[in-house]
């Protein structure tokens, strides 16, 4: 600290602040019981951080989800019939289940990103793990010829592919997955045919909507011009995949016959591409 000296002096003095060991006085001594009892209670601790570790967090439950088991099926605002619609589910959407009150499931519809209840009997729960995986193959299976029900087969294929272990999955499934959807794209092409002379009868399934879940599911068709009608044609993506797990020679039969249709081949091709195609 500054102080002033005397006057006229011009010089400029400090004040030291004392201290106790600069007067003779000498530090503190260390206390060895005090230190002793310090080291005993730094190694206990120590001790019981490796003998007792913090228990680990338990990882969260995998969210359930599940795809929709009827077509028609209302989104309400609540948990009862009465209920406001706020969409209609398609068999074969896969909804997120995030609760359960009363005969209603809770759910979150992935598609609309919008909310609401439907009933619990409308929506088979399952959660993608591999104990799941045989049970849903064996759905695909008994989904795959059944005609009407091609998008809910294609969800259940899906969910197939995301819950089965790397290295397990076999070509029954992507067969099923391409035998439904070149079903469904015939399907199509049949209503689309006899729309004037044979009305949509009541309960038949909406191909239309059909259509969109399949796409959602990354199912793609190709549209071609045909004697003044659209055509619709699967793009065979699935029965690509047909060859790289070991098919069985029906499978490989099936998916070769699939991919080189004619009718699937429109008329502008050049011969080239015609080829190809058929290579």
């Amino acid at each position: 600290m500054r102080v002033r000296t005397s006057r006229g002096s011009g010089q400029i003095g400090y004040r030291l602040t004392r201290r106790r060991h600069d007067f003779g006085h000498p530090l503190p001594e260390c206390n060895p019981v005090r230190t002793f009892a310090i080291w005993v209670l730094a190694t206990l601790a120590a001790t019981a951080c490796i003998v007792f570790p913090p228990a680990a967090h338990a990882a969260p439950p995998a969210p359930r989800s599940g795809p929709v088991m009827q077509d028609a099926l209302p989104l309400r605002s609540g948990a009862r019939s009465g209920g406001t619609p706020l969409a209609t589910l398609t068999q074969g959407e896969l909804v997120e289940v995030r609760g359960e009150r009363m005969d209603y499931l809770q759910v979150w519809d992935l598609a609309r990103e919008r909310g609401g209840y439907v009933r619990a009997g409308a929506v088979r729960t399952l959660a993608p793990t591999p104990d799941e995986a045989p049970e849903l193959l064996a759905l695909v299976r008994f989904l795959r010829d059944r005609s009407g029900s091609e998008s809910l087969g294609l969800g259940v294929a899906a969910a197939y592919l995301k819950a089965a272990p790397a290295g397990t999955i076999t070509a029954e499934a992507f067969d099923a997955m391409g035998t439904m959807a070149e079903r469904l794209a015939w399907r199509t092409n049949v209503a689309a045919t006899n729309a004037a002379n044979a009305p949509v009868r009541p309960g038949e399934p909406n191909i239309a909507a059909q259509l969109e879940v399949a796409a959602g599911l990354g199912i793609h068709f190709a549209s071609l011009e045909r004697d003044a009608h659209v055509w619709l044609c699967y793009d065979g993506d699935a029965f690509r995949h047909v060859a790289a797990p070991a098919p069985t020679p029906e499978q490989s039969a099936r998916a070769a016959l699939a991919l080189r249709r004619p009718d699937c081949i429109a008329d502008s091709t050049p011969p080239l591409q015609r080829w190809q195609a058929d290579r």
